[in-house]
């Protein structure tokens, strides 16, 4: 019996819209012309009617079953040996019976939550009236003037997973707009270094064809990357992860109305439970209303499970394309890359099975190695080579160290952040301190260019005592602008960035950038007083 009852309750279920889905099939010329021919090969074979007619036998079938199961009971004796079974099978399909009208009665309820409703000016103020009367309710569990509500543990579980498969959805939707601005973001810097190496390759004398000509590739390719693909991409995720994502949290909407209505319910039920502890009758309104949070309940936690299973699949489902659209970006982008810098007189390499075994590793490698090279032409520049400092006229070291002393680095280590390069701002321990202040002055940051005052922490020219000002630099107040409390951890990349944790107090010294702001902060414990630059987002 509960095969039989697994079997029916869920056919049940699905009748109706399977009924709805055949009728709009049926609309279509090609799927009435498959029916009719199957009804043109089943003619002398069955006298069943069309397929509808089928669909609704097996819901009027069960429902006969207790009826005839009854009969037999009445006709035999109760001394026959078989009396004892039918009366248990006689019950047991009652049961199912009442299960599958249950059943029924649940989802016409939800249907109606769900479904369109025209709501009159007497049943809107019968909600606005059932509103005031639910917040009552809800403010006297929470003071303890009422029992505390019902809780169902196993519904509360199913709630949490329900609202974190939709945070899922959202959170992958951030990733995925991060994802793609980071790629615009790259290419646009790449584009940047290409143009600043056209001018710099065509500025000089000296510089071979081949080195010529491989710049412009460069920049064509950046140029085609900034452009087509950049577009090309942003196509692809918007047609397919988006508006995946998109149709994914549409599901949620019908359920979500369900879930809200189950709590207004649930809120009656109480109300009347309270009533009839005190020894009241509710009225049969609210007596209807609690009774339709016992059905809503119940459809839940029955659904709810099958829902969060299929909408697990199709999440996944919306990661593994996602996966597709970027491993066809990275095809179409190496396609890009051999197209401009390895095909052609000027190629890196015109061998296809080098090209094809190179490797990020490989790349690396090889560019490490062609920089190992260049070094000491590197090191003959003064600007960028301390050693070389002391033979400058005019001199003068501000730091109690000597610079000769100072270590020496790789170049790419030494001087540049990131293997493109941007010089690092001057480091806070040496900066110049103005006459009659104890305070730091703030370096001038800007970005990825390179300062005017970018060698001001380690020499000083004669005549001018203060490169800063000179620079264009002014110097801090005796106060601070304002102070902030962080909002987030930051961590500093470098000496010149200040690292600072969420809830810690800061004071802006300079916050003439949008982006990045000159601050101290005070070591907790030590009192300390440490400066640097804080990125202006993680201020509140």
């Amino acid at each position: 019996m509960p095969q039989i009852e697994q079997i029916y309750c869920d056919y049940c279920k699905r009748q109706e819209g399977a009924i709805l889905r055949l009728q709009e099939l049926e609309a279509k010329p090609e799927v009435q012309a498959f029916f009719k021919a199957c009804q043109q090969q089943i003619q002398d074979r069955t006298t069943s009617w069309d397929l509808g007619s089928m669909l609704i036998k097996p819901v009027q079938r069960v429902l006969k079953y207790p009826l005839l199961l009854q009969q037999i009971r009445t006709l035999t004796l109760p001394t026959h040996p078989d009396f004892e079974n039918l009366e248990r099978a006689s019950k047991e399909i009652q049961d199912v019976a009442d299960r599958i009208n249950e059943i029924k009665r649940r989802k016409d309820i939800v249907e109606k939550i769900v479904g369109d409703r025209r709501r009159t000016d007497v049943s809107m103020v019968h909600g606005i009236n059932k509103t005031f009367t639910r917040r009552a309710q809800k403010f006297k569990q929470a003071t303890g003037i009422a029992a505390e509500g019902t809780q169902d543990a196993f519904f509360d579980a199913l709630f949490v997973k329900f609202e974190e498969q939709q945070e899922s959805a959202r959170q992958l939707a951030r990733d995925v707009q991060g994802w793609l601005r980071h790629v615009k973001e790259n290419f646009e810097s790449m584009f940047q270094l290409a143009v600043a190496l056209e001018d710099l390759y065509t500025s000089w004398g000296g510089v071979t064809v081949k080195s010529l000509e491989r710049i412009k590739a460069f920049k064509d390719c950046a140029v085609s990357l900034t452009t087509s693909l950049s577009r090309e991409l942003e196509t692809l995720v918007r047609s397919i992860v988006y508006s995946r994502i998109d149709s994914f949290l549409k599901l949620f909407q019908n359920p979500q109305q369900v879930i809200l209505k189950r709590a207004n319910k649930l809120i009656d039920h109480d109300r009347a439970n309270g009533i009839k502890a005190k020894g009241g009758v509710p009225d049969k309104a609210l007596q209807e209303s609690a009774d339709a949070y016992l059905s809503i309940n119940a459809q839940l936690v029955d659904e709810l499970p099958k829902f969060l299973l299929l909408s697990t699949q199709y999440f996944n489902f919306i990661v593994e394309e996602f996966a597709e659209v970027q491993a066809k970006f990275n095809k179409l982008m190496a396609g890009e890359w051999k197209r401009y810098m390895f095909k052609g007189p000027y190629a890196f390499t015109a061998d296809e099975k080098k090209l094809e075994s190179m490797t990020l590793e490989s790349i690396m490698s090889e560019y490490n190695t062609a920089l190992q090279e260049l070094e000491p032409s590197i090191q003959d520049i003064v600007a960028i080579n301390p050693s070389q400092w002391e033979d400058i006229p005019g001199f003068q070291s501000t730091g109690s160290d000597s610079t000769a002393s100072t270590p020496s680095l790789p170049v790419m280590d030494q001087y540049f952040n990131s293997p493109f390069g941007s010089m690092r701002t001057p480091s806070l321990q040496s900066l110049p301190l103005s006459e009659g202040t104890s305070h730091r002055r703030a370096p001038q940051r800007t970005g990825s260019s390179f300062s005017n005052d970018v060698f001001s922490n380690s020499i000083s020219l004669a005549p001018h005592e203060d490169s800063w000002s000179d620079s264009g630099s002014s110097a801090l107040g005796e106060r601070p602008l304002f102070e902030r409390i962080i909002v987030f951890d930051c961590d500093s990349d470098n000496q010149d960035q200040l690292s600072v944790r969420k809830g810690d107090m800061v004071a802006i010294w300079q916050a003439d950038d949008d982006e990045w702001w000159y601050a101290s902060c005070k070591q907790t414990g030590t009192g300390e007083e440490n400066w640097g630059w804080v990125l202006a987002a993680a201020c509140k």
